[in-house]
């Protein structure tokens, strides 16, 4: 097996009150990421062409109707985006539906039928990613909305997604992961799927998804669950949760967490990017860096 490493790094979405400096700050964390994992900087002029992969966990933007917010972020991350090859899942702050997302990365066309770049995998290195939008695995229509707190479904502005069916979704899952062979099995997606407690709809979620979606994941060994959402970086006990779950942020919009069980490691408030490698007898390891360039996490 070929030694691969990538950075993952959750939401890059900043603070509505700092969004040049964070995104200053979210470029410059990448940057020592790189320098940690390759061992020089994501723009630096020697890299080849899409040397290196940085897989995004989503929310990449706050307002994704917003021009201007897309490129708040492409401008400081063009040198990076274009110099690696990027995987990147759909956030709930990237898109209303799909479209403002969808149209601004050149995704696979191999998910299940109807949601064919909301879904995708593909490979890297020795590694198999499989993507989920999970925007679209669960029906969030009778939560309120937090400014309003109208029920979705009764909002008039609200418009609700076209939710996955679950069948659709696990055969899909299943087939790829078959067809993933020996190659270690990485899941990206946004939301958790072992929640620490920041909203009774993310634990909502999170319990359906870990009712009919876990077992598929668990049946094909996959190595590690990749997201994002709440705004603070942890990473579960796979002796109490059965899987590796990663839940990181890379942005300054930073919360803490409610309910850390189950967790071997949590850092609060501050951003974090993550080098992962899988070496040639397929064990894997981790390091996590905070913006100073301090290991957080190693695993």
């Amino acid at each position: 097996m070929k030694k691969t490493t990538f950075i993952y790094a959750g939401d890059a979405e900043p603070d509505k009150f700092k969004e040049q400096d964070g995104y200053r700050a979210w470029r410059s964390l990448i940057c020592k990421a790189y320098a940690m994992a390759y061992g020089r900087s994501s723009d630096d002029p020697s890299f080849k062409e899409k040397e290196g992969l940085l897989v995004l966990g989503g929310d990449l933007i706050r307002r994704s109707r917003k021009e201007n917010r897309w490129d708040a972020f492409f401008v400081p991350a063009g040198d990076i985006l274009k110099n690696t090859s990027v995987i990147a899942a759909i956030g709930n702050h990237d898109c209303r539906n799909g479209i403002e997302y969808l149209d601004r990365f050149d995704l696979p066309e191999n998910g299940p039928a109807g949601f064919e770049k909301r879904f995708y995998s593909c490979d890297y290195g020795s590694c198999h990613f499989a993507v989920l939008d999970t925007n679209v695995m669960w029906d969030n229509s009778e939560y309120p909305d937090p400014r309003t707190g109208i029920p979705n479904k009764d909002n008039p502005n609200y418009k609700a997604p076209d939710i996955a069916p679950v069948p659709l979704v696990q055969d899909w899952l299943v087939k790829d992961f078959a067809a993933a062979g020996t190659r270690p099995i990485f899941v990206v997606m946004h939301h958790p799927m072992f929640s620490p407690g920041i909203s009774i709809e993310d634990g909502e979620r999170a319990a359906f998804m870990r009712e009919h979606f876990l077992p598929v994941m668990k049946a094909h060994n996959v190595k590690m669950i990749l997201c994002g959402h709440q705004h603070f970086y942890c990473r579960t006990d796979p002796d109490k949760t059965g899987i590796i779950q990663l839940m990181g942020v890379s942005g300054n919009k930073l919360f803490k967490g409610k309910d850390i069980t189950g967790m071997a490691c949590v850092r609060e408030l501050t951003p974090a990017a993550t080098a992962i490698t899988v070496n040639e007898e397929g064990d894997i390891s981790l390091k996590t860096i905070d913006p100073e360039g301090n290991i957080i996490d190693e695993m």
